[in-house]
């Protein structure tokens, strides 16, 4: 059975409040449409002041920054070039596993100062068939109440 944009929006809010035992989380942004979806999601649920986006990276996506000014989610920006650099520079790494290593690099990062901060990590699981109708049915809303649509839907 496949719900309608805002019962499912409706469920992920109920869920993630249920869930957030702490009433914080974190989460990347990676300028996305799933990240995107996901932070609104975190948002609506627990509040943007319990919310933290993090960007990793040298040049924020415009669409990333606009998501943090519409939502006023914590938003940060770290950079792990420097952290994959060592490991690099320390180990002989097969092509195929160095590839994956930024990404890696990335989650521990993120794992750490959610534990750090006692925020919960958010994973972006809702089923790539509906995230681009929930940012249409949320962008909508935020329209009708004056405000700017907060997911860009490339």
């Amino acid at each position: 059975m496949t719900l309608s944009p805002p019962d499912l929006w409706s469920s992920l809010v109920t869920r993630l409040r249920d869930r957030a035992r702490s009433g914080a989380v974190a989460l990347e942004l990676s300028g996305d449409v799933a990240s995107s979806v996901a932070a609104v999601v975190a948002c609506d649920a627990l509040g943007p002041a319990n919310v933290t986006g993090l960007f990793f990276g040298d040049d924020v996506d415009p669409q990333v920054r606009d998501l943090a000014l519409h939502t006023g989610l914590d938003f940060r920006q770290e950079s792990v070039q420097p952290l994959v650099d060592v490991f690099l520079a320390r180990l002989t790494l097969d092509p195929q596993v160095a590839a994956n290593l930024t990404a890696r690099v990335r989650r521990v990062v993120l794992l750490a100062l959610a534990e750090q901060e006692g925020r919960l990590v958010l994973d972006q699981e809702i089923p790539d068939g509906e995230v681009s109708a929930l940012a249409r049915w949320r962008n909508q809303q935020a329209v009708a109440q004056g405000k700017p649509a907060p997911i860009s839907e490339m």
